[in-house]
């Protein structure tokens, strides 16, 4: 599978959460193609095992369309963003710090590449 990162700069000019939550959203719909199935990183997601995650990972494959992952800034995601979604995940209810939010995913993926591909890597259920 073909991975790339891509980061949007928080929106820093304003301390007004919904003028934030409206530049990020123009900025992360202005890098998405409108093909593209764009999954949201957000608490307020649905909790997923790393199983499960791969086998989205597969449908997601077979469905050969490109995924986007979104990761929600620290003002959350503007109502613009979450409508074109196509579901959200959680990696945990805690809150966490972007930079180890993208550690915690990216290792989340290549677990789940790694169960479908049968590797020994994850060991649990």
């Amino acid at each position: 599978m073909r991975f790339e990162a891509l980061e949007v700069a928080e929106s820093r000019s304003t301390r007004d959460p919904v003028e934030v939550r409206g530049k990020e959203a123009a900025a992360i719909l202005k890098a998405i193609d409108p093909s593209e199935r764009l999954i949201l990183i957000t608490r307020a997601g649905s909790g997923i095992t790393s199983r499960g995650l791969a086998r989205k990972i597969k449908r997601w494959q077979e469905d050969a369309r490109d995924v986007v992952f979104a990761i929600g800034g620290s003002e959350g995601f503007d109502q613009k963003v979450v409508e074109r979604s196509e579901s959200a995940l959680n990696l945990s209810t805690f809150t966490l710090p972007h930079d180890l939010a993208r550690l915690v995913f990216l290792e989340q993926i290549y677990r789940a590449c790694t169960i479908l591909r049968g590797e020994p890597y994850h060991r649990g259920t």
